[in-house]
C-alpha cells in the first residue's frame, strides 16, 4: 500500500517536535532552566488568535506539526498512522496531502473565529486527522476502527466525535483540548470529500470511480476471462479496501 506522504507527514511532525526540545533552549537561554522556553515557542508558532490577527498568519499551517507533549503526540501519530493509509491509497498522495492541510486550516478557522479569546496557542494534527476520520466516514462509512479500544464504524466514529465536540465545548469539559478545531477539522474532510472528490454524504459509492482515476488495477484479476469485445461496453476494475478484493464491471463506454 503507497503511503508515502502520510508516513513523511508522521516523520515531520516527530522531527519538529524534537527540534523543539533541543533548540528551545537555545533560542530562549533564559528560560532553558525553567522550561518557560516551551510558551514562548509555542505562542510564536502555534496558533493564538490574537498573535495571528497581529500578522503571525503562518501559525495556522505551523501549529499542525506541534505538539505539547509525548502522549500527545503519540497518540495523534497512532491515529494518523492507522487511518491514514487507507484514504492516501483510494484517493492518491496529492490528493491525501490537499486533504490533511484543508482539514487542518478548517480547524484553525473554527479556532480563530469562535475562540479568538483564547490565550492558550493551540496546537498539534488532530483537526487535520478529524478531517482524514470524516473523509473516511464519506469513503467506507462501514469499515471498522477502534476508538478508545471500542470497535465502531467510521461513520458512527465521525457522528460520535463531532457531537462530543460541541457538547465538551458547550459544557466547559476538557478545556485543554480544541474541541471546536476537532470539529473544524471534521467538517473540512467531510466537506473536502463531498465537494472536491464528488462523493456522497456517509455513502461509499466505490463504482463511482473508475480504476484508471484512482485505483491500480489488479494484473491477475479474471486472467482466465476472454477479454470482453465491444464497441458499445468496456471492462473497467475496482479495488474495494473493505473487502480487500478487486471487482470487474462491464459498462457502456463514455463517448467523448
Amino acid at each position: 500500500m503507497n503511503s508515502n506522504v502520510n508516513r513523511s507527514i508522521i516523520i515531520a511532525n516527530i522531527v519538529i517536535y524534537i527540534l523543539i526540545f533541543w533548540f528551545g533552549p537555545m533560542l530562549y537561554p533564559e528560560d532553558a532552566m525553567t522550561g518557560l522556553y516551551f510558551k514562548k515557542v509555542f505562542e510564536l508558532w502555534g496558533l493564538l488568535p490574537s498573535k495571528f490577527f497581529s500578522g503571525y498568519f503562518w501559525q495556522p499551517i505551523t501549529a499542525m506539526f506541534m505538539h505539547a507533549g509525548l502522549l500527545h503526540i503519540g497518540v495523534n501519530m497512532i491515529a494518523l498512522y492507522s487511518i491514514g493509509p487507507p484514504i492516501e491509497h483510494t484517493i492518491g498522495s496529492k490528493r491525501y496531502l490537499q486533504l490533511y492541510f484543508i482539514s487542518g486550516l478548517t480547524g484553525a478557522l473554527f479556532v480563530i473565529l469562535f475562540q479568538s479569546g483564547t490565550t492558550t496557542p493551540t496546537v498539534g494534527a488532530s483537526g487535520a486527522i478529524m478531517g482524514i476520520l470524516g473523509a473516511l466516514a464519506v469513503f467506507y462509512p462501514n469499515s471498522y476502527l477502534f476508538v478508545f479500544f471500542i470497535p465502531m464504524k467510521a461513520r458512527t466514529a465521525a457522528i460520535l466525535f463531532a457531537v462530543g465536540s460541541v457538547l465538551f465545548q458547550v459544557l466547559g469539559a476538557a478545556e485543554e483540548i480544541s474541541h471546536l478545531g476537532h470539529l473544524g477539522g471534521l467538517i473540512g474532510g467531510v466537506l473536502f470529500s463531498r465537494f472536491i472528490l464528488k462523493l456522497s454524504f456517509f455513502n461509499s459509492v466505490l463504482k463511482e470511480h473508475p480504476i484508471d482515476s484512482i485505483f491500480q488495477p489488479d494484473p491477475f484479476a479474471e486472467k482466465n476471462t476472454p477479454e470482453f469485445h465491444s464497441d458499445e461496453y468496456e471492462k473497467v476494475y475496482y479495488f474495494d479496501p473493505e473487502t480487500g478484493r478487486f471487482v470487474a464491471e462491464v459498462r457502456p463506454k463514455k463517448h467523448e
